[in-house]
């Protein structure tokens, strides 16, 4: 009886573990696809915004819904230190994981 309760147990813990990880996986898919397209949008103009303030560029993210997460710096060249590369980051740490388990792409550019 009590092998049968333990073997029930772990059944339902592996499926609870299954479903979880299947829900997180589709809500990075579903947050993927709607982000890229409009990444691509703002990418088609992306000139409109080189040698203009990045408030600029920033507000038109925030219009077309996009929340930039993070985000982070860098030096462009690893000997120069005068230039340097802004990363975006559009998703949080909580789908990192689904995302990088399942081989797909993290959200950001820099």
């Amino acid at each position: 009886m009590k092998s049968i309760f333990l073997k029930s147990l772990f059944i339902i813990s592996i499926f609870f573990i299954h479903n979880y990880k299947s829900q997180s996986v589709n809500d990075y898919i579903s947050f993927y696809n709607g982000v890229v397209p409009k990444l691509n949008a703002i990418a088609s103009n992306k000139t409109q915004f080189y040698g203009h303030n990045f408030s600029n560029f920033y507000n038109e993210l925030s219009q077309k819904g996009i929340d930039v997460v993070n985000l982070s710096y860098d030096s462009k060249t690893d000997t120069g230190i005068k230039y340097y590369m802004l990363a975006l980051y559009f998703c949080d740490s909580s789908m990192d994981k689904p995302a990088l388990d399942n081989k797909f792409q993290i959200l950001w550019f820099g």
